[in-house]
């Protein structure tokens, strides 16, 4: 009878002992496989099409960071470096609001060489008190760049800054990305078949 007891009282331990291992594994699985899943549609996506939540069926919007040269950050949604723009493009994001004036700041788009192609002011809700800090709040901006492609480099940079009423460089504070554009450098691909043009003549009349 002693025995018996015995192996009851064992066998009531481990069947404890494996139930909770059982829920433990159950609580970290979803988690990690979450996780898992999300790496992997990450790798997985190409750069222009948006993640969506399999579950509430939303798009899920990568906020890209920058950090400016007064050591602020700014956020861009749906960004990153080197992505190929073109003519008109939406951008959406955050900035503080000691970068707004009147409620914008100025977007520039620029070859490598500093050569202007357009300008525009991102507008926010600056007068939006989010908290008493008001001055760090993260405002949300929108503005649609419409833009002729520069013919002669693909290469460009998109500069964000912020409203500098005084003009004083000490004032400044920016920041870059650097983009490609999908419709610039015609005259490039031209002067390359030229030279391709060239090379054959010269080497058919070699031949001859």
């Amino acid at each position: 009878m002693k025995y018996f007891l015995w192996i009851c009282v064992l066998i009531s331990l481990t069947l404890s002992l494996s139930s909770c291992l059982q829920k433990q594994e159950n609580a970290n699985t979803p988690q990690a496989t979450i996780v898992e899943e999300a790496d992997e549609m990450l790798t997985k996506r190409p750069v222009d099409q948006p993640l969506v939540d399999e579950i509430s069926g939303l798009v899920v919007v990568d906020a890209y960071s920058l950090t400016t040269s007064g050591q602020n950050t700014i956020t861009v949604n749906d960004f990153g470096e080197m992505k190929s723009i073109s003519s008109p493009l939406t951008l959406t994001g955050t900035a503080p609001r000691s970068w707004f004036q009147e409620g914008n700041f100025p977007i520039t788009i620029l070859t490598l060489s500093e050569e202007v192609i357009a300008s525009w002011s991102a507008t926010g809700d600056w007068l939006n008190w989010v908290s008493e800090d008001s001055e760090n709040d993260m405002i949300e901006f929108e503005v649609t760049l419409t833009f002729n492609a520069p013919k002669h480099t693909d290469e460009g940079k998109i500069r964000f800054a912020s409203s500098n009423p005084s003009g004083l460089s000490e004032n400044e504070d920016l920041v870059d990305t650097q983009i490609i554009f999908a419709e610039g450098g015609s005259e490039m691909i031209k002067v390359e078949d030229s030279e391709d043009n060239t090379e054959e003549t010269a080497e058919e009349e070699v031949s001859e």
